[in-house]
C-alpha cells in the first residue's frame, strides 16, 4: 500500500491514513473537508476487492471519477435506484446513495434482515466505504438501520465524514453503531455514557458533561 500511495502524488498524511485504512477491518476516518478522504478510501482498497460504496447522491458521479483517476484497475459504477440495486463484481467499485439501498436490508420487527443467501455470500467477500457517515447517527432511519445490517454482513468498513460528532455525544454513538464498531470502541452503552459523563435528563434524554480523557 506504501509503495502505491507514494508513487502516486499523495502527500505524507494522506500515505499514513492509507496504510492506517488498509490494515484495519473496520475505519472512520474523521479528518476535514478538502483533506482527500475519498482518494485515501480508494488508495486503500485491496487488488481485486468487491466495493460497494454508499454516498449522498450529489457526490457519486465524483466518486466514479476519482476511482477512474485513482484506481483505474477496478471498474466503476454508478447504480441509480433500488430497483437496480446490486452487489460489486470481484474489481468492481458499485457506487449508490443512501436512498438506492433495497428494503430487504431492513429489519423485521425485532430480528434482523432475512438477507438472501447469494447476497449473503458476496457481501462477506465485499469492502463497503460509507462516506458522509454521520448521515446514519439517528439509528432509528430507516438508512442507519439498512447500513447497519450490511455492517454486519461486509468483510470491512471504511467510513468516511468531517463530522463525526455534530451535536452530542449520542449522535457518535449512533454512528458508531450503524457502521459496526461500537462495541470495538465503546464495549457498552453503559461505558459509553460512563465516559462522556451523561445523565439521564428530567424531561428525559441525556444531559452530558465533558469526556473522560
Amino acid at each position: 500500500q506504501a509503495t502505491r500511495a507514494e508513487t502516486s502524488g499523495l502527500y505524507p498524511f494522506q500515505i499514513k491514513d492509507v496504510n492506517w485504512m488498509a490494515l484495519g477491518n473496520h475505519r472512520l476516518l474523521g479528518s476535514e473537508m478538502g483533506t482527500g478522504k475519498t482518494v485515501i478510501a480508494l488508495k486503500a482498497l485491496p487488488a481485486g476487492s468487491r466495493t460497494l460504496v454508499i454516498a449522498p447522491a450529489c457526490v457519486k458521479y465524483n466518486w466514479r471519477n476519482e476511482a477512474n483517476k485513482w484506481t483505474p484497475n477496478f471498474k466503476a459504477t454508478v447504480i441509480n435506484g433500488k430497483g437496480n440495486f446490486r452487489l460489486p463484481n470481484p474489481n468492481e467499485i458499485v457506487i449508490v446513495n443512501y436512498e438506492s439501498l433495497p428494503d430487504w436490508l431492513l429489519p423485521k420487527e425485532k430480528d434482523p434482515a432475512p438477507v438472501p443467501l447469494a447476497e449473503k455470500l458476496m457481501l462477506a467477500q465485499t469492502i463497503m466505504v460509507v462516506d458522509e457517515c454521520h448521515r446514519v447517527s439517528n439509528y432509528r432511519s430507516q438508512r442507519s438501520q439498512k447500513v447497519s445490517t450490511l455492517s454486519g454482513l461486509v468483510k470491512s468498513v471504511f467510513a468516511l465524514t468531517g463530522t463525526p460528532l455534530m451535536n452530542h455525544p449520542q449522535q457518535l454513538y449512533g454512528l458508531l453503531s450503524s457502521v459496526g464498531m461500537v462495541k470495538h470502541v465503546f464495549s457498552s452503552w453503559t461505558k459509553f455514557v460512563n465516559l462522556f459523563h451523561g445523565e439521564k435528563g428530567r424531561w428525559g434524554g441525556y444531559v452530558w458533561g465533558d469526556p473522560a480523557p
